[in-house]
């Protein structure tokens, strides 16, 4: 039945790259494998001298390797006269079992298969072997094959290089077996499409030449061939053959009284629904007919009952071909070898007259009849090529959905409604550019991913099985008729079945006719005409020609109260014009405010119209100018004050404690005019200074004067005293109180003198005697002599480098001296010198040099180093002279320069010049930072061809000598002398020992030969007795070896020279017959 066309606009896979993922790969050309590995969720594909393992759901690339034909073969094959693009490893099988991956390709006309990991290309699990019946010498033979659950291998292909012998081949097994060659009742120039593997058979799909209408004709029929998995062969006659060879007719036709038939099958598919099984197929008429085809399903009811059925023989090639009914089909043997075919047999090999009926009968008498009357789809004046089915649940309904590729490059979705008994077009996508004959190179679905796989000349397309999502509201998404999608009113979107579910209430689908086309459709531009050669409507006789083209809004035209196209339906271009001043604008404001000097101006375009298309220029200038009329005079302009630079600091206020030092600036250069702005900013700044702190000082007060303390009766005692203050603090409270000074007198009543202790010892009078011990006690009990305390920690150095100084101090205060003690000796401040190291920063050493900073072409290594004070822990002020970042030039493998170019032109003839030139373009009209790098021309001298020389920086070789010190000069000359004569030892010892054991032989062999001399049978073909040194020093007496009067002895003069010899002594023999 023919479908129902478009129901919605088609959609170009070339311009919507958000839907539909694309991976592009120059090699992707010719037979392109796919294969869907679900389990590790990748697609394998196998093109020329490639495999890739591409991600199924955004067809990254996880990995790629290559399987090139080596240099022997491709040389071979371009020797045989094969052309360069066919001497390639084109890899037609790809199959996954378990974790391994079989491979096979063409190998330069050479098969080979190998087996890998699936995870992993590059780990080879069996090396490569020869593969001739595993896939053909060339990619432009059609071939099939298929790899059993149980690993083994059944092939449709070709077995000779010229692809004359076609077989059904099992290359594995206890033995190869194959088909009849060259035998057309088997098979007659078969042209193979697929093999599957259903229970205990395998199933071959292919068309051919058929056999029984030759005697009308040559006519292509479509064949469905069956082999039992468990076929061993014949004996002897049927040895390398199959005993179950059977094939049928595959009928695909339009009913009635002529019927319409479409003999070649195209392609095939395998879909197991529920418990059904069945087969969908394309088939088309033949290459020369008028165009059509048709896609058919069969179940397996069908295969079965006519692989059981009668066969259709031909006693000789004179007689017609006529239905037998004599012998029935042999069933397939078990795996022991034995026929089931009847009980007699006892599992007993097949006899010679079973074989014999193999041979006879091969062509099966009834044709294997689609499981509809018409078939699913057909279509008139097309050629499909491809196709793959879905099984999609809907609501109270199982839908076959099928995926159609034409030879124009469109992949429809078609739906088959079961219940109108005719398929509907839902959709359809453009994936090539029109031209392109045949582009669909192979076709794969994912039910999991809900996605089908299309590859195409040097591209691989991803398209999604369903877009529910485009339609966005409920009425278009029930009239699409979609199988997979429905209005989900939870949601309020169009979805596929929650959860695959299609039962729940709230989703809902009516699928009851072909999508309902007769929605509002929106109006959409045709693609733009050619331009072509308009007038122009303007009156000027001047005006030239025009170029036109336009569109028209057909694509669809606006249906159903659907909206127009937006938009203009023409465009012109290239329209001649002459070109014509606008008017003048407005006089612009005057270059000044003020005086007699200033201009205006005023302009026009060439622009009413602007030239155009070979249109002539305006005549006259675009700008007016003039003097301004009426402009005031100028006023003295304001004067802005500014600055004068900066005073020098002025002189600390303080010496230490920190003290303030200031400097000043003035508005003066020039002072601003009245109506002038002030500078800005302050005319003084000021600054801390001197903010160490003081030395501690001492001063001492004045002596009080005397107080009378005690009084006797010849006299009173008297004291006074003396305070020392130390302060290095501004702050008067922070002042400390040292220790008290006391002087103790004692004065006379009679006289008024007074005297010290120690002045009354020198008195006569023993009256003051006592007197002067009680003074001397009461001194005594008031004197201390002053102790120093501890040294107080070192001030911090005035300087932090070119040498400071530090101080510390102590206090006389451990005790205080009192009375008549003694102050501390010594001195209570010490100073020493610091931070002596030179202020000028001294280098670290470098660092290891960096990696080379490109990774390809030319770079460099980079080493740093600090700088740093000469006393580790301390500071400088100085900078170290010098850089601290050094460079190295390095040198990695070159980048891929030429990339974005062509190739370069041949060099031109040179010239006077003796130089020659040669250029190139670039490819790319706006290159990134990596593409079109280098030169466009290139000039070469005639007299030479350029080459270079690498010679290392003299920088790095005087690096490397300053590693060799004089002690390593010294090693190695006292190494070398030590060397030299243990050398000259060993060789004097070697000569004499070899002197003495060659003097020994001699003696040795001198003896022998006298023996060999005076025995009794002179010839030496009899007497021949020698010893023969083997490797394990054994020693074996060939005296009895007997040589017959018919051989002769031959001695080469070498030989017996090399009886000299201790090592070997051997000598070479030769018998010669005769």
């Amino acid at each position: 039945m023919k479908f129902t066309e478009l129901a919605f606009p088609n959609i170009n896979l070339l311009k919507d790259n958000d839907t539909f993922k694309t991976f592009q790969h120059e090699d992707l050309t010719g037979f392109v494998q796919l294969t869907v590995d679900l389990p590790r969720n990748q697609l394998i594909v196998g093109s020329r001298d490639i495999l890739l393992r591409l991600d199924l759901d955004d067809l990254e690339t996880l990995e790629k390797t290559e399987w090139k034909s080596n240099a022997e073969n491709t040389q071979l094959c371009l020797f045989k006269g094969q052309t360069e693009e066919t001497c390639h490893n084109f890899i037609r099988v790809v199959f996954v079992h378990g974790d391994s991956l079989f491979t096979c390709g063409t190998y330069a006309f050479k098969p080979k298969c190998i087996w890998r990991s699936a995870e992993n290309l590059t780990v080879i699990e069996q090396e490569e072997f020869h593969a001739v019946g595993y896939c053909p010498f060339t990619p432009d033979h059609n071939s099939t094959a298929i790899l059993t659950k149980d690993k083994m291998y059944y092939s449709g292909t070709v077995l000779d290089i010229q692809g004359r012998d076609k077989a059904i081949y099992r290359p594995m097994g206890s033995r190869p077996l194959r088909t009849k060659q060259y035998n057309s009742k088997w098979l007659n120039d078969p042209d193979f499409v697929s093999a599957y593997e259903v229970d205990d058979h395998i199933y071959f799909f292919y068309r051919e030449v058929a056999v029984e209408y030759i005697n009308c004709g040559k006519r292509i029929y479509s064949r469905v061939a069956r082999v039992c998995k468990s076929d061993k062969g014949g004996d002897l006659l049927f040895e390398d053959n199959w005993t179950t060879f059977n094939k049928a007719r595959m009928n695909c036709s339009i009913p009635g009284k002529y019927p319409f038939y479409f003999d070649q099958i195209q392609s095939t598919y395998f879909l197991e629904s529920g418990t059904e099984k069945y087969f969908f197929a394309i088939f088309t008429t033949s290459e020369n007919s008028i165009a059509g085809s048709a896609v058919c399903i069969y179940n397996m009811t069908s295969f079965t009952n006519v692989f059981n059925g009668a066969y259709k023989y031909q006693e000789n090639v004179r007689s017609a071909w006529m239905k037998d009914t004599s012998e029935k089909p042999l069933s397939c043997p078990d795996d022991s070898g034995t026929d089931k075919r009847s009980s007699d047999d006892g599992g007993l090999r097949k006899s010679s007259l079973q074989i014999m009926q193999a041979q006879k009968y091969q062509l099966m008498d009834d044709a294997i009849q689609p499981h509809t009357l018409d078939p699913l789809v057909f279509g008139q004046n097309e050629r499909w090529t491809h196709l793959v089915v879905d099984s999609v649940k809907g609501k109270g309904q199982q839908y076959h959905v099928i995926f159609l590729a034409t030879v124009d490059g469109y992949i429809r979705k078609m739906a088959y409604l079961p219940q109108l008994n005719s398929s509907c077009l839902i959709e359809e996508h453009k994936i090539v550019p029109n031209g392109d004959h045949k582009p669909v190179k192979n076709l794969r679905i994912s039910e999991d991913k809900g996605a089908v796989y299309v590859t195409v000349t040097g591209k691989i397309i991803k398209i999604p099985v369903q877009r529910c999502d485009r339609f966005t509201d409920q009425d278009l998404c029930k009239n699409s008729m979609d199988p997979y999608c429905g209005w989900n009113k939870a949601s309020s979107k169009c979805t596929t079945a929650p959860d695959n579910d299609p039962s729940i209430h709230y989703w809902m689908q009516d699928i009851i006719s072909c999508p309902i086309v007769e929605h509002p459709i929106d109006g959409m531009w045709s693609e733009w005409s050619e331009w072509e050669t308009c007038q122009q409507t303007v009156p000027d006789p001047s005006a030239g020609d025009c170029l036109c083209r336009t569109r028209s809004c057909d694509n669809p035209k606006p249906a159903f109260g659907g909206k127009s196209c937006v938009g203009s339906a023409v465009e012109v271009t290239n329209c001649t014009a002459h070109g014509q001043w606008t008017a003048w604008t407005a006089w612009s404001k005057c270059s000044i405010t003020c005086g007699h000097n200033g201009t205006r101006s005023r302009n026009r375009y060439c622009s009413n119209p602007p030239p155009r298309y070979m249109g002539r220029n305006c005549i006259g200038s675009d700008r007016d100018e003039g003097y301004c009329p009426g402009n005031p005079s100028c006023p003295e302009p304001p004067v802005d004050g500014r600055w004068t630079v900066w005073s020098p600091w002025g002189d600390c206020t303080a010496d230490c404690n920190g003290g303030i030092q200031t400097r000043i600036r003035r508005c003066s250069q020039p002072p601003p005019s009245p109506k002038g702005r002030p500078c800005e900013g302050n005319t003084q700044e000021w600054r801390m200074c001197n903010t160490f702190q003081c030395q501690e000082l001492e001063k001492y007060a004045p002596w009080t004067n005397w107080i009378k303390t005690n009084s006797t009766s010849s006299g009173h005692f008297e004291q006074r005293f003396r305070y020392m203050c130390k302060a290095n603090v501004p702050d008067v409270s922070m002042i400390k109180t040292s220790y008290v000074k006391t002087h103790t007198r004692f004065c006379f009543k009679n006289d008024g003198t007074c005297h010290k202790a120690g002045e009354l010892r020198n008195t006569i009078d023993p009256f003051y005697a006592p007197l002067s011990r009680a003074v001397r006690k009461i001194a005594r009990n008031l004197t201390k002599v002053g102790g120093w305390s501890s040294w107080q920690p070192w001030s911090h150095c005035s300087k932090d480098c070119g040498g400071g100084t530090q101080h510390r101090k102590r206090s006389c205060d451990n005790p205080q001296p009192m009375g008549f003690g003694e102050d501390c000796s010594g001195h209570d401040i010490e100073a020493r010198q610091c931070n002596i190291h030179s202020c000028q920063g001294v280098w670290g050493c470098w660092s290891e040099y960096s990696v080379c900073s490109a990774s390809c072409g030319h770079g460099s290594h980079v080493r740093v180093r600090r700088c740093d004070s000469s006393v580790q822990g301390t500071k400088f002020i100085l900078p170290c002279k010098g850089q601290d970042t050094d460079y190295k030039p390095c040198t990695t493998p070159l980048c891929n320069v030429s990339a974005g170019w062509n190739h370069w032109s041949e060099w031109t003839v040179c010239g006077v010049e003796d130089l020659q030139y040669r250029h190139r373009q670039c490819q790319i009209d706006h290159p990134s930072n990596e593409e079109c790098q280098g030169h466009r021309i290139e000039t070469s001298n005639c007299e030479y061809i350029p080459f270079r020389i690498g010679v290392a920086p003299i920088k790095e070789r005087e690096e490397t000598e300053k590693n060799y010190s004089l002690l390593n000069l010294i090693v190695v000359a006292s190494g070398s002398f030590i060397f030299g004569i243990m050398l000259t030892i060993g060789l004097y010892l070697c000569v004499k020992t070899c002197r003495s054991f060659r003097k020994f032989d001699l003696e040795k062999e001198r003896k022998k030969n006298e023996q060999l001399n005076n025995g009794k049978r002179k010839s030496m073909s009899s007497q021949l007795s020698l010893d023969f040194l083997t490797v394990n020093n054994k020693v074996f007496d060939v005296s009895s070896l007997q040589i017959s009067k018919q051989d002769k002895f031959v001695s080469s003069k070498n030989s017996l020279n090399s009886l000299k010899r201790k090592e070997a002594m051997h000598t070479d023999l030769q018998f010669i017959d005769g």
